[in-house]
Formats: structure tokens, sequence, C-alpha cells
């Protein structure tokens, strides 16, 4: 009995040494199969080097997508591609001709090369380079084509021993089929934690998704403040300088006119101080609401700051803003019922109308002329921007500036009047008289330069 139980183990020693044997040889067999990976790894290097020439020619031609961006991604492909040329069975199979060597070493210098310059090159740059590497395309062709033959070969003489190991593996099937239904048991499990890992993904998208709109709307509510008065829900004056731009380069083509209008609120200062800013704000919202009629395609009505607005339009004649300045300045000077106090405010315009001029900064200083010019006839007036206006502006400028140096000239001259008693004749005083000697204007009177002085503040 111990025999034969003797016998039982070194049979099986023998049995489990020589299925070690066949596994080993199996492995070595199935291990050349391997080798095909190299003509796979060889045919995707020519692809991607066939799809950075197709980038480089769509950049060169200015195609949509084709951009340095994308001509940088393939480069990087290929350059990580560089070491399977060189190390591995498939470096082997190279370093075996030196027509695939000098094919290879070429493909390295080239893709140097082309990694230097990618990010700076110009369109008439790429076009030069193309040529240099088309070259390239019918030796990687052929290489990959060779790698791929040797691989089949040896598949096949593979193949033939795999299949005379094939009837020794069926006396294991039932191994075999055990471990794969373990497989398949372990798939299931890995499938029902995938598609929980996909309802938390789509959860995940969903917020994503919602964050978006959230923040879109975000976005959409600043850019509305960005260009409207918080106050009055009116465009602002960011808004009225980019309006304005946009109607000057609209009416240059055809000539056309520009309208700005400037007006402002005649004794709103008072309101705030006898009723308070609150009173104030709700005044100003209560004229946004009023003058909202106004709003059409080609006029809008826009607040400045403070008490001040202006209004813009295109191609209209002195008559037709004229009424329109008065339709806004009657609206506004209607009562205004603020917290049980009756208010009456009225409001100077000024307006400008382009005749050819497209510097938006110099409109914008016209009307604003002119609304100075209807502030000094008194409240309620309209005024449109006359050249005059500007004229009188400089003149009064220079006059002021004159004013200002005529002490430091030495023009002024001090006279000395006696004051004398009608009855007896006799001087009990002096009365001292400036008088200016302008070297260009001349004498000027005391009237004019007190007056000027008082106006323009120089004293």
């Amino acid at each position: 009995m111990n025999r034969i139980l003797t016998a039982i183990i070194l049979s099986l020693f023998v049995v489990t040494g020589y299925i070690t044997y066949l596994v080993h040889e199996r492995q070595s067999e199935l291990q050349k199969f391997t080798r095909y990976t190299d003509s796979w790894s060889m045919s995707q290097m020519v692809s991607e080097y066939m799809r950075l020439e197709s980038r480089l020619a769509g950049m060169a031609i200015g195609a949509e997508g084709a951009d340095h961006d994308e001509v940088r991604l393939r480069l990087e492909i290929m350059m990580s591609q560089i070491e399977l040329l060189q190390e591995g069975d498939l470096g082997k199979f190279i370093n075996k001709s030196e027509q695939q060597k000098t094919v290879v070493a070429t493909l390295i210098r080239n893709l140097h090369l082309l990694d230097k310059q990618v990010d700076t090159m110009t369109p008439e740059q790429v076009r030069q380079i193309l040529p240099v590497l088309s070259e390239l395309d019918g030796p990687l062709t052929s290489m990959a084509a060779a790698t791929l033959t040797q691989d089949i070969n040896i598949v096949n003489i593979t193949h033939d021993k795999i299949q005379h190991l094939y009837y020794i593996y069926s006396v294991i099937s039932i191994l075999l089929i055990a471990m794969c239904i373990t497989l398949g048991l372990l798939m299931l499990r890995q499938n029902n934690n995938l598609r929980r890992a996909h309802v938390r993904m789509k959860t995940l998208a969903n917020d994503l998704q919602a964050s978006k709109e959230k923040l879109q709307v975000q976005n959409r509510r600043l850019q509305y403040d960005a260009y409207h008065d918080s106050l009055t829900g009116m465009p602002n004056r960011l808004s009225f300088w980019q309006r304005l731009q946009e109607i000057v380069n609209q009416v240059r083509p055809y000539k056309g006119c520009a309208v700005v209008m400037l007006f402002d609120l005649d004794s709103f200062k008072d309101v705030n101080d006898t009723l308070g800013h609150d009173a104030g704000d709700k005044l100003l919202q209560d004229l946004a609401s009023r003058l909202s009629f106004f709003r059409k395609t080609s006029e809008m009505l826009y607040r400045l700051g403070g008490d001040e607005f202006a209004m813009l339009s295109y191609d209209l004649t002195e008559e037709m803003a004229l009424e329109r300045a008065n339709v806004i300045r009657e609206k506004i000077s209607q009562p205004y019922q603020i917290y049980d106090a009756q208010i009456n405010i009225d409001a100077c315009i000024g307006i400008v109308i382009s005749d050819g001029e497209s510097r938006t900064d110099y409109l914008y200083k016209c009307a604003d002329l002119a609304l100075y010019e209807a502030k000094k006839e008194g409240s309620g007036h309209v005024q449109i921007f006359r050249p005059g206006m500007l004229q009188r502006l400089q003149e009064n400028k220079s006059f002021e500036d004159d004013l200002l140096q005529a002490l430091a000239h030495d023009e002024f001259k001090v006279y000395y009047q006696p004051i004398a008693d009608t009855v007896t004749r006799e001087i009990y005083g002096y009365e001292a008289l400036v008088r200016w000697f302008h070297p260009v204007r001349g004498a000027v009177p005391p009237t004019v330069f007190y007056s000027g002085g008082r106006e323009n503040r120089s004293y």
C-alpha cells in the first residue's frame, strides 16, 4: 500500500512537473504573439504622422479647427512614441537595417525641429516644411508593412505550436470554465459598480449644469448692472458713451447727424436739502417712470449721474429736436407727489446736432455748453448749440487767462481821484481807481474785467 501511495505521489509529482513544463512552453509561445503589438504600434505611429501632416496642411490654408493647439497636440503624440522606435523588439527590428535606422533618425530630427518652431510658425513656414515631412511618408509606410510581415510570420509559426498544445490543455478545460465563471461573476460586480458610478456622474453633471445656468444668470445680471443705473433702471453713463459711438458710426456712411441732448433738473438740490435724499431718490424714480414712454428704437434716455440726464437720437432736424426737448421738459415739469409733499421742478436742456462731427467727447462738450447757456437764461429753457457759444467760451477762457496774468505782468494801474466838499471845495479824501491796460486788448473798462472776473471766479 505504501508502495502504491508512493507511486501515486511520484506520479503526481511527475504530472505536476510536466504540466509546469507545458505551461512554460505555452507561455513562451504566447509571448511571441506580443510581437504583433510592434506592428500595431508602428501602424499607429504612421497614422499619427499622417494626421500631423494633415493638421499642418490645414493650418497652412487656414482651415477651421487647424490651429497651433491642434498641431501641438498631434506633435506631442508623435514625440511620446519616439521611444518605441528605439527600445524593445521594435527597436531591435529597426536596428537590423541601416535604411530603417536612417529613416527613424530623420523622423526624430524633423520632429525636434518642428517642436521648436510650431508655436511661432506662420502659414508660409508651414508650407515650406510640409514637403520635408512628406518625404518620410513612403519610408514609414514601408517600415510599417515590413514590421507587419515579420509579425505575421511569427504568428503563423506560433499558431502551429499552440495548436499542438491545445489538446493537452483540453484536460484542464474544466478549471478554465470555473475560472471563466468566476471572472463572469467579477465582471457582473464590476458592471454594478460602474452603473452606480454612472448614476453619480450623471447627478454631478446635472449639478454642474444647474451651476452653469445659475452663473450665466448672474453674468447677465452683472452685465445689466454695468450698463444701467441702479436707482432708476435707466441706461447709465457707460451705456451712453457706447451708444453714442454706435450712432456716430451708424450715420457716418450716409452723412447723417447724431443728436445729443443733455438736461438736468432745476432746484433738485433744494429737494435733497429740504426733504432729504430719500425724497430726491423717489423723485428720480418717478421721473424715470414718466420718461419710460420715450424709449424707442432711435431714441433712448440715460441717467449720467445725480440729476443729469441725456437723450440720444439721430437724423432729427432742429424743429424735431426742439419738439422732443419740449415734450421731455413738459413731462418733467408736471407736479410730483413725494411723501405727502407736492414738488414742482423744471429742467434746462442743451442740444447739439452733429454735422459730420465724429468725436463723441466733442459732441458731449457742445451739448454741455448749450445746457450751460440754457441755464444762464433761467429755469425751463432749451438751447441748441451754435458755433458762437464755443467761440465765446474760448474768448472767456482767454480773458480769464489774461486776467490771471495781469497782476504778474504789472498791467494794472492805480489812479487816485480826489473827493472834495461841494460847499467848501475842501478835499477830504481820495478814491482809488484801478485801470487795466492789456498789451493787445488795450484799456479794458473796469465793468468788463470786474464782471468777467466774477463770472470766471478769477478773484
